[in-house]
C-alpha cells in the first residue's frame, strides 16, 4: 500500500475509540499491506488480544513476508505465548519458512515453544506461501471506496455534530470562568446513552469535546485589560 493510502488507514484506525472501531477500520480497507505497515498498525492497539484480532484480519490483506518482516511483526508482542499465536497467523504468508532461523531464535528460552515454532514453520512450508508477492503498480487509490468507517459510525457522527454545535452556538460559553456554568450539555438527551459500555464512552467523549472547544475559545480571546486602566474587566 502506498504512503498516501496507508496514512488514510492509519487516520481511520487512530480515530477509533473502541477496539471494535479500530478493527472495523482495518477490515473495511481495500488493498494489501507490507510487513512494516502491518507492524505499524499493530502498535496502535493497546493489548495483545486486540493485536491478535487485528492480525487475523490483516492475514488476508498482507503481502508475502520475508524473515525480517515476520520477525518485526512478532516483535510487536511481549510474551512468547503471544508471539507463537502471531506466528500461527502469519506463517502462511512467510516465504521460505524453513530458512527463517531468526523466527526460531525468538523462542530460545523454552524448548517446548521452540519445538512448536519449528512445527508451525514446517507445516507452512508444506502448504506453501499463500500471500501475493508485493506489487508496486496496482495498489493505489482510495482504500475506502464505499466511504470511511468513521463517517458511518454513529459515535463519530454525533461527536462531529456536537463539536460543530458547540463551536457555533454562543450559549455554550460565557465570561464566567466556572466550567459548570460555561458548558450546557444536553443532559436529558444523552443520559440514555449510558446504558451500555459504548454509551458511557460516547457520553464521556462528548463532555471532553465540549471542554476542548471551550478551552480553545478561551485561548483565542484577547487578553482582558487591567483593572487599573478600565476600572474593571467587562462582563
Amino acid at each position: 500500500m502506498d504512503t498516501c493510502r496507508m496514512e488514510m488507514v492509519l487516520d481511520e484506525v487512530r480515530k477509533g475509540v473502541l477496539t471494535e472501531h479500530k478493527l472495523k477500520a482495518i477490515a473495511c480497507a481495500q488493498g494489501f499491506f507490507n510487513g512494516e505497515q502491518v507492524s505499524t498498525l499493530l502498535k496502535i492497539f493497546p493489548s495483545a488480544d486486540a493485536q491478535l484480532k487485528a492480525l487475523h484480519i490483516l492475514q488476508q490483506k498482507m503481502y508475502a513476508l520475508n524473515t525480517s518482516s515476520a520477525t518485526s511483526i512478532m516483535n510487536c508482542f511481549t510474551f512468547s505465548k503471544n508471539k507463537l499465536q502471531a506466528l500461527e497467523i502469519i506463517a502462511v504468508a512467510i516465504r521460505n519458512p524453513l530458512k527463517a532461523a531468526a523466527l526460531e531464535n525468538q523462542f530460545q528460552a523454552f524448548y517446548d515453544e521452540q519445538k512448536r515454532c519449528r512445527a508451525i514453520l514446517e507445516q507452512a512450508s508444506r502448504l506453501g506461501c499463500r500471500a501475493p508477492m508485493q506489487s508496486y503498480g496496482s495498489n493505489h487509490g482510495n482504500p475506502y471506496p464505499l466511504g470511511r468507517p468513521s463517517y458511518s459510525n454513529g459515535l463519530f457522527t454525533e461527536l462531529e455534530l456536537l463539536m460543530s454545535e458547540v463551536a457555533q452556538n454562543p450559549r455554550h460559553t460565557s465570561a464566567n470562568p466556572s466550567l459548570s456554568e460555561e458548558v450546557h450539555l444536553p443532559i436529558p438527551s444523552i443520559l440514555g446513552l449510558a446504558d451500555t459500555r459504548a454509551g458511557c464512552d460516547t457520553l464521556l467523549l462528548k463532555m471532553l469535546v465540549v471542554t476542548s472547544v471551550v478551552a480553545r475559545e478561551r485561548s483565542s480571546k484577547p487578553p482582558c485589560p487591567s483593572t487599573a486602566d478600565t476600572g474593571g474587566c467587562p462582563g
